[in-house]
């Protein structure tokens, strides 16, 4: 007997040498399953806010520890199910059936009412950065508190459904509610007082954050009774501030073994990443181009600078951006604003009646000209080698902050920023274009023209102003398009990225364990 219990501990022994040997803690309990991730913030947990969305790591936290009604097929664009088993129009009523048994880490079931309380929350605390929602569904009705009823959001639990009444049927609402900003957040998360988030470990999403150092060290744990959950998934994941203040640089971190994921988001820029990929053992996935870095010029920049100087600043920013970034294979010289596979891309036709006027000629103001780079990798580097003796005024800083979200759109002339465009008529981003001022200064004509852009039924007619309110940002020197680029991330070669060539997105639940 005794021999045989040494046997079989011997067996085991040899058995855990073997486990740690080859990396294979089947239970998913051990680090094997963890995915350390370079993030270029380090921001406690409450900083994060669906309804205030102003740069891309604030959605790309997000939309990992919260789900949304809807979300878009990664292929096609096409809105499909999420945290909703089906939606339907029932004339101007847009019907959303709930997945069964929706749970969050704690068990507790998220219901209708969670979904209510949510929208009520997103009208009731801002008007948000990616979509309409509060002019669709309740343009005229004031709610200060979530008992307040509002009676075009209506939550049955019996039948598990929630209704979200229209003046008319409008085919934006469905594709909007897929943004992070709709995020269903439990009622129990909330604080009813001041509608902040008091609760990071009950969440909608994957996963759940179960803890924070307050200085960007944030670790997250997966939700098993999520429907996008797989036992392939990373089951643990950590945040790890790299790339900015005293911090290390990702690609740093990575090659020490301390983060195993560099997102699309990475303070360090697309092809840094992209030749780092080639070098070292990892993975890396490469969107379409769907970035455009533009200089974009702010109500102060365009009352105080002549369109001919704005063509000027536009010619050499283009000319230092393409000398420094078009050397690497990843990027692109463009003239448009929109990716050259969109929708709202201009064809020979239709710009060549711009071809004189985008034409980059003028003379640079002989006053200080003060320009913001707002979370464009390289953009100081790409200058400042580039700068010419006439190119004196212009002083070009770094900032975390765009100037019409920061309240400093009076400070500044312009600001350089690498927002993501879209392939398809996507009315979360062109919301998101107007409100960071890439579309003009005139806020009262752009949501005129916004809401009748909505409220138009049919798609080729949509396109058509899309298409024409493009026409109208490029001659106006509004924006200047600079150069065209991927989205790049990689992660350590035993993961597999299964992100989508068409979204700039890091859902963290998409990649699995090889």
């Amino acid at each position: 007997m005794a021999q045989r219990l040494k046997i079989n501990i011997i067996i085991l022994l040899l058995c855990c040498v073997s486990i740690n040997l080859y990396g294979c803690r089947l239970s998913g309990s051990g680090d094997t399953y963890m995915l350390k991730v370079a993030f270029p913030y380090d921001k406690k947990v409450e900083f994060y806010e669906p309804t205030k969305i102003y740069l891309s790591p604030e959605y790309a936290f997000l939309e990992n520890i919260y789900s949304t009604l809807i979300r878009l097929d990664p292929k096609t664009g096409e809105p499909i199910p999420n945290l909703a088993k089906s939606f339907v129009w029932d004339g101007n009523n847009l019907e959303i059936t709930l997945k069964n048994n929706l749970k969050t880490s704690s068990g507790a079931v998220i219901k209708p009412v969670d979904v209510v309380n949510s929208l009520k929350r997103l009208v009731i605390l801002s008007e948000n950065t990616h979509g309409r929602f509060k002019a669709i569904v309740c343009p005229n009705l004031k709610i200060e508190k979530l008992a307040d009823e509002c009676e075009n959001l209506l939550a049955d639990d019996t039948s598990n459904t929630v209704t979200i009444k229209t003046p008319s049927r409008n085919d934006f609402l469905i594709p909007m509610l897929a943004a992070i900003d709709f995020a269903i957040i439990p009622t129990s998360s909330i604080d009813e007082q001041n509608l902040s988030i008091k609760d990071y470990s009950n969440t909608s999403g994957p996963y759940f954050v179960v803890s924070d150092d307050g200085k960007g060290g944030i670790e997250l744990k997966a939700n098993k009774d999520h429907h996008l959950y797989n036992k392939n998934i990373p089951q643990k994941v950590k945040f790890i501030p790299a790339g900015f203040a005293n911090y290390e640089s990702s690609l740093e971190l990575f090659k020490k073994g301390q983060v195993d994921f560099i997102t699309t988001i990475d303070k360090k820029s697309e092809h840094e990443v992209y030749d780092f990929s080639k070098k070292y053992s990892c993975s890396k996935h490469t969107t379409m181009n769907l970035r455009t870095h533009s200089l974009i010029f702010t109500s102060k920049g365009i009352k105080e600078l002549t369109l001919q100087q704005r063509k000027a600043i536009g010619a050499e920013f283009k000319r230092a951006f393409n000398q420094f970034y078009v050397k690497s294979e990843i990027y692109k010289n463009t003239d448009q604003f929109f990716p050259a596979f969109g929708e709202a891309w201009l064809n020979s036709d239709e710009i060549k009646d711009l071809e004189n006027l985008l034409k980059y000629q003028g003379d640079l103001p002989d006053k200080q000209i003060i320009i913001n780079s707002v979370r464009v990798p390289n953009a100081l580097q790409a200058f400042y080698e580039y700068k010419k003796g006439n190119m004196s005024n212009i002083v070009l800083i770094e900032s975390e902050a765009i100037p019409s979200f920061s309240g400093t759109d009076d400070k500044v002339h312009a600001f350089i920023l690498g927002p993501d465009t879209g392939f398809l008529e996507d009315i979360s981003l062109i919301t998101y274009s107007i409100n960071s001022g890439a579309f003009g200064p005139q806020k009262e004509m752009l949501n005129n023209w916004l809401s009748t852009y909505m409220k138009t039924p049919e798609k080729t007619h949509r396109i058509k102003m899309l298409k024409e309110m493009h026409k109208r940002i490029l001659s106006n020197y509004y924006t200047v398009p600079l150069v065209s680029v991927p989205y790049v991330s990689c992660v350590r070669d035993n993961w597999n990225l299964n992100f989508s060539q068409f979204y700039a997105n890091d859902p963290i639940w998409q990649i699995t364990k090889k």
